[in-house]
């Protein structure tokens, strides 16, 4: 239900012209405070305290992160299935951070529904850079009689050599008979 306010209609989507934002102007003018933090940097700085641990006869400090990695891995090693796919779920991750695949030299990426195998893959491109030069090659044509259709309508019609252009001061040209 839009109620009309000043001529305008005013209701949902639809705010009083005096209450939208101004042109040139930020919806948030303050941004976001100095101090404040994401959730990332609070989880970062939680996992970097340290904690006190009993290992045997010994009392040690370790991060927090460090901890919570060797709880994952004695509740994965006792066999508990959730702790097992964490760890499994880490791992991976830690392998993908850490192992970039395009560092090694003829190293290929499959992504899945792109191509099945190494060989398909190859094919793809082959296909792929093949169409390229194609299309290069039809650009270069098109270019080149775009270019010679301009040249040839800007060149003015001259007669052919062998015959005499008339002036208006030069006499009327008459042929005689041959005798």
């Amino acid at each position: 239900m839009a109620s009309e306010v000043g001529g305008n209609a005013v209701g949902y989507k639809n705010p009083p012209r005096h209450r939208r934002y101004q042109k040139g102007f930020s919806g948030n003018p303050k941004g976001r405070p100095k101090g404040s933090q994401t959730a990332v940097s609070i989880l970062g700085e939680v996992l970097r305290q340290t904690v006190r641990i009993t290992e045997g006869n010994t009392t040690r400090q370790i991060t927090k992160a460090e901890a919570l990695i060797k709880v994952i891995f004695v509740e994965a090693i006792k066999g508990t299935r959730q702790y097992a796919d964490v760890l499994v779920t880490i791992c991976d991750s830690i392998q993908r951070l850490v192992e970039n695949p395009l560092a090694r030299p003829g190293a290929i990426v499959l992504v899945p529904g792109v191509a099945a195998s190494h060989e398909e893959f190859e094919q793809m491109v082959r296909e792929d850079e093949e169409d390229r030069a194609r299309e290069d090659a039809m650009q270069e044509i098109q270019k080149a009689a775009e270019v010679a259709q301009l040249t040839s309508s800007a060149r003015p019609k001259l007669p052919p050599r062998n015959i005499k252009r008339r002036t208006a001061s030069s006499p009327p040209m008459v042929k005689l008979p041959a005798s």
